[in-house]
């Protein structure tokens, strides 16, 4: 045995397992789906399991809407793990996650009070350390204030900047025990314009950190879409909307190609994620529904607009069901 053996294998003793070995057995990333398979197509099956995930834009976009899909879409593939919403803004809305798929019943609330960001920081890693933690949604960034502050009257001019190294060794910390433990925590961060900038400029509070050790960065905008309470566009200025498009945009990806920047998921406010139309869009990228002109052709049959169609889906849920997990399968090999 050369020195170089006896050097791995102590390291391997120190840390009770293999952390040094010939070779590397690479295992396909699993992934938390979305509802909207637009969605998935974007991200080639979804949200990575056991990495950080940071979802940023400006308020009112969608971040959380687009968060509390996930825990939705994480309920229905895992029963034993648990997932935490640490609602440090004290503005969840039950009956809107609901909405959205939220099983609310099973979810586990943190709702800290006057505590430090490194006091929260410690918690959320012992919770995610016993290993029956799966998913941390930590809503949100901006309102994380580092020991020092806590105490601070709201007339102290903070310095700007505060939170960035707590983050940055908070991250640290828990990326191995996310990887470990196989829970991924998403964290939603504002957007807001960077004073000075000789251009208009978007930054996000936490300073560098979400952006480095972030697997998956996604920029959430209201899209360009509106719709009526039958699904159908209207004007934007509209007075009264019933739904429209939310954009996503990958600003990083280390577990997918990037070459699938953009992709929308259709809100209606009254029934939540509209994925009769997200899986029409998606099918007609696989070919699994023609388009001529304002025609679509599916299962034999032809519709005048994608209304009629989506229509036609909610009509005939079990056509639906055979759609949807179709173009979901077609995405894991992709």
């Amino acid at each position: 045995m050369t020195k170089f053996d006896d050097v791995v294998k102590k390291i391997n003793k120190q840390y009770k397992s293999v952390a040094i070995s010939a070779g590397y057995s690479f295992e396909k990333c699993k992934r938390i789906p979305f509802t909207s398979p637009r969605l998935n197509y974007l991200l080639y099956g979804g949200l990575p399991v056991g990495k950080i995930v940071e979802i940023f834009g400006n308020e009112g976009s969608g971040k959380t809407t687009l968060s509390l899909d996930i825990i939705g879409q994480y309920q229905l593939i895992e029963e034993e793990l648990h997932s935490i919403f640490v609602d440090l803004e004290h503005s969840f809305d039950a009956e809107w996650a609901k909405l959205i798929g939220v099983d609310v019943g099973r979810l586990q609330f943190f709702k800290p009070e006057e505590q430090s960001a490194e006091k929260i920081f410690d918690y959320i890693i012992e919770l995610v350390a016993t290993g029956a933690v799966g998913l941390v949604v930590l809503d949100s960034v901006p309102t994380l204030l580092p020991d020092g502050d806590v105490a601070k009257d709201c007339v102290d001019n903070s310095k700007v900047g505060g939170i960035s190294k707590p983050l940055r060794l908070f991250l640290v910390k828990i990326l191995g025990l996310l990887s470990k433990n196989n829970c991924t925590l998403i964290l939603i961060n504002q957007s807001y314009s960077k004073v000075g900038a000789r251009f208009p400029t978007q930054v996000q509070p936490g300073g560098g950190a979400p952006k480095y050790y972030s697997s998956v960065r996604l920029h959430v905008r209201e899209g360009d879409e509106f719709f009526n309470k039958d699904g159908k566009k209207i004007e934007k200025n509209d007075e009264a909307p019933k739904g429209h498009e939310i954009r996503v945009e990958v600003a990083k990806s280390k577990v997918s190609r990037n070459d699938r920047k953009v992709g929308y998921m259709t809100l209606m406010y009254e029934t939540g994620i509209d994925a009769f139309k997200d899986t029409i869009d998606t099918a007609m990228k696989f070919d699994l529904i023609s388009v001529s002109g304002s025609w679509y052709e599916f299962n034999g049959q032809k519709f005048q607009g994608k209304h009629n169609l989506a229509q036609y889906l909610k009509e005939n849920i079990p056509i639906f069901i055979e759609l949807y997990d179709k173009v979901n399968g077609l995405l894991e090999v992709t």
